[in-house]
């Protein structure tokens, strides 16, 4: 049986606790402010686009495991990441960000609840406290790396960059259908590793359109996800 990591949710508070009030709503306006699109390709030096693509499929194949990837692959993910997290509305490149983003990826993370009573729960619909909560935010980033990723097996290029090549390619009807059936699929398979399955059908209706959103998908998703749990639009998908 595998050995399974723990994000802890009280580790998460502890994070957000830390950082700039900001954070602890998503933003619901503009997604652009202070922030750079989701526009910025995979550059590693002395890799072309077809070696990135194979890149990104073998550390797809190892469930994101650092441990399990060669330097080769760690500085491609290590791109990823850090691009994605860059593309993500209210949130900072920093070291807590970017090891809660790589757990959030990993097959063998458990996402789990602690019960910490040191953030307060905004507009709550509900009075239970949740099992399950993660922080819009890293969520977000996770969801632009998945579609990075997707992508860039594809392309060789990731972001908006990687969108116009899948475009070009295939059509926009073509790239529509590839992010139906490959990103939705992988974005499903996460949030059920994640204990979040009864927000598949939101994902997969969501993620039909983000051939049109080349700004900050995953923040579209997050969000979408994160106003339809018991306990309001809060910085937190719950559940």
């Amino acid at each position: 049986m595998k050995n399974k990591k723990k994000l802890i949710c009280s580790i998460m508070a502890s994070i957000m606790l830390v950082s700039s009030t900001s954070y602890c709503f998503a933003n619901t306006n503009d997604v652009t402010t202070n922030k750079i699109i989701f526009a910025r390709s995979i550059k590693v030096d002395g890799m072309s686009d077809k070696e990135i693509a194979s890149t990104v499929e073998s550390i797809e194949s190892k469930g994101y495991k650092e441990e399990l990837m060669n330097n080769k692959e760690d500085k491609v993910f290590n791109s990823i990441v850090e691009n994605s997290i860059e593309s993500t509305s209210d949130l900072d490149l920093n070291t807590e960000n970017i090891e809660a983003v790589k757990m959030l990826l990993r097959d063998d993370t458990e996402v789990v609840n602690e019960g910490n009573d040191s953030f307060v729960m905004y507009a709550a619909r509900s009075a239970r406290k949740p099992k399950i909560r993660i922080k819009t935010s890293h969520a977000a980033a996770a969801f632009n790396a998945i579609i990075s990723v997707a992508v860039a097996a594809a392309t060789g290029a990731a972001g908006t960059a990687g969108i116009n090549l899948l475009i070009k390619k295939l059509g926009k009807t073509g790239a529509k259908n590839f992010l139906k059936k490959k990103v939705a699929n992988k974005i499903r398979n996460k949030l059920i590793a994640w204990g979040m399955s009864k927000y598949t059908k939101v994902a997969d209706a969501v993620v039909f359109g983000l051939v049109y959103n080349l700004l900050d998908p995953g923040t579209a998703l997050a969000n979408e996800l994160d106003k339809r749990d018991n306990w309001g639009r809060n910085g937190y998908i719950e559940i």
